[in-house]
């Protein structure tokens, strides 16, 4: 499966997937190079806690292997942290919320939305048909991850993280903090080959 977002204005000036796929027109076509070779560090059936912290488009990678997480085991904990600049962004809204549904006490999610007025308690969350899902205001940071997975024990638990480099590299750095040690990659793989190449 592949998800493009596409920005609201025009895609943005950079040089970027988004903003070369952002301004393809309807009916054209693509060659895709490369992606990325992933396999898995922990066997779906086998994981124990699975953290998971999604930027943006990046809910498309986190999404399936929390599905498969959850189906497999009756016992895993996933918790997704899911990071927004508005709630209005937020990507397979129905699909998180069924995730709820089906696995209510193994299944928790929290939006971090950076720029709505939403409420800022982070223990707090608004009960619907589908569980609790929280709204915090605010980026996803060292304390959002440490409220969130500070007291996981190391052995015990998995990490994905997707969204651009730098975000991927501040948030293991976080995770790192927070549990007292080198977090342990859910996923294992190569990065992403550039789809649009430097001039």
């Amino acid at each position: 499966n592949l998800t493009v977002k596409i920005y609201p204005g025009g895609p943005p000036a950079t040089r970027g997937t988004s903003a070369h796929l952002g301004v393809l027109a309807v009916g054209s076509t693509l060659h895709v190079p490369e992606t990325r070779a992933l396999r898995w560090a922990v066997a779906p059936a086998e994981a124990v806690s699975v953290g998971m912290v999604a930027f943006g488009v990046g809910i498309a990678e986190c999404l399936e292997p929390a599905e498969m997480i959850l189906a497999a085991s009756g016992v895993a904990r996933v918790t997704l942290v899911y990071a927004n600049r508005h709630a209005s962004q937020i990507l397979y809204h129905d699909r998180l919320r069924a995730l709820l549904a089906a696995h209510p006490r193994r299944f928790a999610l929290r939006h971090a939305i950076s720029r709505d007025d939403v409420p800022t308690a982070a223990d707090g969350g608004t009960p619907t048909a589908a569980g609790v899902e929280r709204r915090t205001r605010g980026r996803v940071d060292a304390a959002v991850i440490a409220a969130e997975f500070g007291s996981w024990a190391a052995s015990e638990a998995h990490f994905l993280v997707v969204g651009t480099g730098a975000m991927e590299r501040d948030a293991f750095g976080w995770i790192a903090e927070s549990i007292g040690g080198a977090p342990r990659h859910l996923l294992q793989g190569a990065r992403w080959r550039p789809l649009v190449q430097s001039p």
